[in-house]
């Protein structure tokens, strides 16, 4: 962690790419702060109307679209209570998707909605309803704290605001 390797796999780096600050001082410097607009997911999932329309202000284009929006959650992630039944299911799907297209339109139609209904069943058969339970070891957290404290402090300077992230020791 302390000592990035830029020989090692892009995958294996992902803690060093998590300094955000690097990345933004770059884009100051090339582009100017006023040309850019930094925005959270942390915003967008707490209200995603202001979060829009702040986007739509900093464009200098009209916000009226999102007035009227219903701001709806689609493929929304679920966890899942088996994970290797997922995945055998995931995989007889993608084996089942081409063999589809042997039949005629009307009733692929036909197979398709009942792949749907069939995938909604299973989906929720399969889900963890247990999902917010999920904790990270407090040492681990407590390690990647001190890991990011500095980037932390710096993308503070550079937006001049506090981040949105949960930095309390309880998160």
């Amino acid at each position: 962690m302390k000592h990035p390797d830029p020989k090692r796999p892009q995958h294996m780096r992902s803690l060093e790419q998590g300094n955000y600050s690097l990345y933004l001082k770059q884009y100051i410097e090339i582009f100017g702060p006023e040309n850019i607009h930094i925005t959270f997911y942390e915003d967008l999932a707490k209200d995603p109307l202001s979060f829009c329309k702040s986007i739509c202000h900093f464009l200098k284009i009209s916000s009226d679209y999102f007035t009227t929006y219903q701001f709806k959650i689609y493929n929304e992630s679920v966890g899942k209570r088996h994970v290797v039944a997922h995945q055998l299911f995931r995989k007889l799907k993608r084996t089942i998707r081409p063999a589809t297209r042997l039949f005629h339109d009307s009733l692929r139609k036909r197979l398709k909605l009942a792949g749907y209904t069939i995938e909604k069943m299973y989906t929720s058969a399969n889900k963890d309803n247990n999902e917010n339970t999920f904790h990270i070891n407090p040492d681990l957290m407590n390690q990647l704290r001190q890991y990011y404290a500095a980037d932390i402090s710096q993308m503070n300077q550079l937006l001049r605001k506090n981040l949105p992230w949960k930095t309390g020791s309880n998160q």
